[in-house]
């Protein structure tokens, strides 16, 4: 190879690293910009669901509303029935306060519940900030080498045009 040609091949490596570089840059940035929104994304969920009053929910409030049903209609059988046997008004109160006990019994277990899923919500964020985290390795790891592959290109086309001017 003759001296220009030395010299062309070597400017071509030059360009051609640069634009790869320049490329690499640019999918960086639009990588790291998904990665950003993914993580707003995340703390959003996040926070609706962390923060929500789970008693608000639609399976909490069914089955608070069940519960309520049932026993709402134990207490009319009861008072029902103490008014054809003449049963006492303690009878009908005893009634009412296990009915009561009840109804906190379920409130108790959504609690629980509750408690069981933030716990769920929690662990799910935290994997997916693991995950974006991982993901920008990757990225920063991609950059090193776009970095270390446009180097090596430079010194290639440097030595190819140190080569071609000396012969």
């Amino acid at each position: 190879m003759g001296v220009i040609g030395g010299i062309i091949s070597g400017v071509t490596s030059i360009a051609g690293g640069i634009a790869s570089g320049i490329a690499g840059r640019k999918a960086a940035k639009r990588n790291e910009r998904i990665l950003n929104a993914a993580e707003d994304r995340a703390k959003q969920w996040y926070d609706q669901e962390y923060y929500s009053d789970y008693t608000q929910r639609s399976d909490a409030q069914a089955a608070l509303n069940a519960a309520r049903t049932i026993l709402d209609d134990r207490y009319r059988k009861t008072a029902g029935a103490a008014a054809v046997t003449g049963a006492t008004d303690e009878s009908v109160a005893h009634q009412k306060a296990a009915n009561n006990q009840v109804l906190a019994d379920v409130t108790s277990s959504i609690a629980e519940r509750a408690d069981a899923y933030k716990e769920q919500v929690r662990a799910n964020y935290e994997n997916q900030l693991n995950a974006i985290d991982n993901a920008r390795m990757g990225v920063n790891n991609q950059r090193a080498q776009n970095v270390a592959a446009t180097a090596g290109e430079f010194a290639k086309a440097g030595k190819q045009i140190g080569d071609s001017i000396l012969i």
